[in-house]
């Protein structure tokens, strides 16, 4: 009998998954076709740390959820952990594991035939998590989009450390102020930077809001559970006192 992954019927998490599959291709096919800087290198390592973490996240849930796990192990769980791998330099002759996380988009389109209503998208839990995934890959392309308008003398983002830790502390609407843009081109990423950090913030405490009202409605639910349990036991106590006495009367 095979092994009972984890229950995927949320669209949403498999939209997800896919599309992280294809922004893997996009940075493979990047690397692969262009001449890349240092700086944009190591951009595009940092967002590949950031899929590769999503990945072993997902390898991990599927590991606890399934009922087969030395099956799932010795199968797609063996694929799924090695997609876990980044590319990093030191790992760069694992070139195997690129083709392993490009069968991962496959299994997202198959997994995605359970696609049914945009209203099924509505899950707060799930449109954070989007929403986080979204901040990465904005940092990522915010962090190359402002180095290559800062081109300025008077500049003050040389490099992708910098350009990395500006798009960090923009997006969060911290703004520290040690780093900022002085060209028009680096003004607007940072106005879209901030308009999605404000949008973010938003998500984060309806997210919240709404896990404590999940939690309340399970706490209520359990309760209705339980109360219907007792009338139950009590309405066949019940019975049966009254058919006993029916008895010692007739």
């Amino acid at each position: 009998m095979p092994y009972k992954k984890a229950n995927r019927t949320n669209p949403t998490y498999q939209i997800l998954m896919i599309i992280l599959s294809i922004l893997v291709l996009v940075l493979l096919t990047i690397e692969a076709l262009m001449t890349l800087s240092d700086d944009v290198q190591y951009i595009l390592q940092f967002m590949d740390l950031c899929i590769c973490i999503v990945f072993a996240a997902d390898f991990i849930r599927n590991t606890i959820k399934t009922d087969k796990k030395k099956a799932y192990l010795m199968g797609w769980g063996l694929l799924d952990l090695l997609s876990c791998i980044p590319m990093i330099d030191a790992l760069r002759y694992f070139r195997i594991t690129r083709i392993l996380r490009a069968l991962r988009l496959l299994r997202g389109i198959r997994a995605a035939k359970t696609l049914t209503d945009f209203v099924l998208l509505r899950n707060a839990g799930n449109t954070f998590f989007a929403a986080f995934i979204a901040s990465i890959f904005l940092i990522a392309f915010s962090s190359i989009a402002i180095l290559s308008a800062e081109k300025a003398e008077t500049s003050n983002i040389h490099n992708a450390q910098e350009a990395i830790w500006w798009s960090i502390t923009t997006i969060t609407t911290v703004g520290y102020g040690d780093k900022f843009p002085v060209t028009m081109e680096g003004r607007l990423v940072a106005a879209l930077l901030m308009i999605w950090g404000l949008g973010i913030f938003g998500t984060f405490t309806g997210f919240i809001a709404t896990w404590f009202q999940e939690s309340d409605e399970e706490n209520q639910t359990k309760e209705i559970i339980e109360l219907k349990h007792e009338i139950k036991e009590l309405r066949k106590l019940i019975e049966r006192q009254s058919e006993s006495t029916f008895n010692n009367s007739a």
